[in-house]
């Protein structure tokens, strides 16, 4: 114990502020992730992009994490301040890191990466993909779940999503179900630096579910971290014919990158009423 105080007071002489100095340590808050993957040959070596926030101007990068687990890695991504940090700067700056997981992973294989808590998917191509490709969780801005009219109901998920540039392309839907609760991860990639148009366009897919579900049971569905829940009950949502009303006016977008459903069909006049029918699916949107 004396040799450390002796060693801090020395230190102390050379490097004032740094000193025997105490930190608060603590996980960094994230706000992305994503993937580079290079090609198989036969496996594929995959790093993970993290940005994380610094909440104010005391806080600094730590370290890193990483820790094998079943499926996937389990990263954590650490921040410190002084513990006798008082006088900060109230400004929220953004840090980045880059964690180089190696060359262990097989092409057509999804693995689970977590960053603080939080979990991603990725899969890995059959082909592979260049290391300047960025795979990102998609930008999600619909999901409707859809129960077919059989026996047993079959459950479907429709997502909507944003194409944030003329470059980004869909990448992959991974689909985990743990009893009750359904997990969906829709990925994204793109050409890391690449110059594309500053175009918004859309995506739309449909994952299909099955039919194991069991009336009167509450489930739980997250896709990409949105989540709802739903049943396959149908007496809280009876399908009967929509009430005649005065048919609102039909707006439409400027401009063509719209998503679909935004468009409004023309409206047909009711048999026998003086109104105008509803359209949309045939089955009840439950969530």
């Amino acid at each position: 114990m004396k040799t450390l105080v002796v060693l801090c007071a020395i230190i102390g002489l050379m490097f004032p502020v740094a000193a025997c100095q105490n930190f608060e340590r603590s996980l960094a808050p994230i706000q992305s992730v994503s993937f580079a993957i290079s090609d198989a040959d036969p496996l594929a070596n995959l790093t993970v992009n993290i940005e994380y926030g610094l909440p104010d101007g005391c806080y600094s990068f730590d370290k890193t994490k990483t820790v094998e687990i079943t499926g996937g890695f389990d990263i954590g991504v650490w921040i410190k301040k002084p513990a006798n940090a008082q006088a900060c700067d109230t400004v929220f700056t953004i840090g980045t890191t880059a964690v180089d997981l190696g060359k262990k992973f097989s092409p057509g294989n999804t693995y689970t990466i977590r960053v603080n808590g939080e979990d991603h998917s990725v899969t890995i191509p059959e082909s592979g993909t260049n290391p300047d490709t960025v795979i990102k969780p998609a930008i999600i801005t619909k999901v409707e779940v859809r129960i077919a009219e059989s026996f047993p109901p079959q459950v479907f998920i429709d997502i909507q999503g944003l194409l944030t540039d003329s470059c980004t392309t869909l990448n992959g839907v991974d689909t985990r179900r743990q009893g009750n609760v359904i997990d969906i991860t829709v990925t994204t990639q793109r050409p890391k630096d690449a110059v594309c148009a500053q175009v918004i366009s859309y995506f739309s897919t449909t994952v299909p579910l099955g039919s194991d579900f069991v009336a009167g049971q509450t489930y739980t569905l997250r896709v990409n971290g949105l989540s709802q829940q739903f049943n396959v009950d149908r007496k809280p949502n009876p399908t009967t014919s929509p009430t005649p009303t005065t048919a609102p006016p039909i707006t439409r977008p400027p401009s063509s990158a719209t998503p679909p459903d935004s468009i409004l069909p023309p409206t047909m006049p009711v048999p026998g009423g003086t109104g105008v029918s509803g359209t949309g699916a045939n089955s009840p949107a439950v969530g």
